[in-house]
């Protein structure tokens, strides 16, 4: 006979009105313990296979590589600092004539040649061999001679500014210059004609562009990332002379 006993609910079933669950434990084949029978990877809780959700992109999420890259440039820098400088400067000194062969194919300034990989060669090799050793160098005895004066504030800044303009700007064009042509295959009195006829005009223009950019990496550039800075603004800059000289 049926009794009333037979319809009461199972202990473990709940009919609470907010939550309707069984309790996994007490349904056949359920064991504790996480054995055979727990729920397999990608199901949801019926049994049925889990839709992937569609990966969304974040400013976070694309800012990923530039934090790990600048990581790895920091970790870099601090275990081979000059190596590193060098090698950043020749990598983007390199890039100068391909930025200027691509401007020049596109203005039709440029002519029916393609890029001409021994500048690009001449112009990578003056960037890991002089421009990278000798601004790091220079910049870190900047910093210190000017301490040494006990200058502090801006007439320190101004200093640092006026020998930079004024001291080492004009003589490192020229080794530009010579050496670039020497990197070429020019022979030396190619190279003094090539100095003579763009030194000035160069000249000018570099104190022009670079006394902004210079203003901001000597005033508020960390010195361990000066070299890189001005790197950034020389990409710009080798391909202006490359396209002019």
């Amino acid at each position: 006979s049926l009794s009333l006993s037979s319809l009461s609910p199972s202990p473990s079933l709940s009919l609470s009105p907010h939550t309707h669950t069984i309790d996994p434990m007490s349904q056949p084949g359920r064991k504790s313990g996480g054995g055979s029978h727990s729920r397999r990877d990608g199901e949801d809780g019926s049994g049925n296979r889990a839709v992937p959700r569609p990966l969304q992109l974040s400013r976070d999420t694309l800012a990923v590589p530039l934090v790990a890259a600048h990581r790895m440039y920091r970790q870099f820098l601090h275990h081979y600092p000059l190596l590193t400088k060098s090698l950043t400067s020749a990598v983007i000194s390199g890039l100068g004539p391909v930025v200027s062969h691509v401007i020049a194919s596109r203005t039709g300034r440029g002519g029916s040649g393609g890029i001409s990989w021994r500048r690009v060669f001449a112009f990578a090799a003056f960037g890991g061999l002089a421009t990278g050793p000798i601004t790091s160098q220079f910049y870190q005895q900047l910093d210190r001679a000017v301490t040494a004066t006990g200058t502090r504030g801006g007439k320190a800044f101004l200093l640092r500014l006026f020998i930079d303009r004024l001291c080492f700007a004009p003589p490192f064009l020229a080794l530009f210059f010579m050496g670039i042509a020497v990197l070429e295959g020019k022979s030396p009195r190619e190279a003094f004609a090539n100095l003579r006829a763009n030194y000035w005009p160069a000249l000018k223009a570099n104190w022009k562009v670079w006394t902004p950019f210079q203003i901001v990496n000597l005033n508020y550039v960390p010195l361990a990332y000066r070299v890189l800075f001005a790197n950034c603004v020389a990409l710009g800059w080798n391909a202006w002379l490359a396209l002019s000289t």
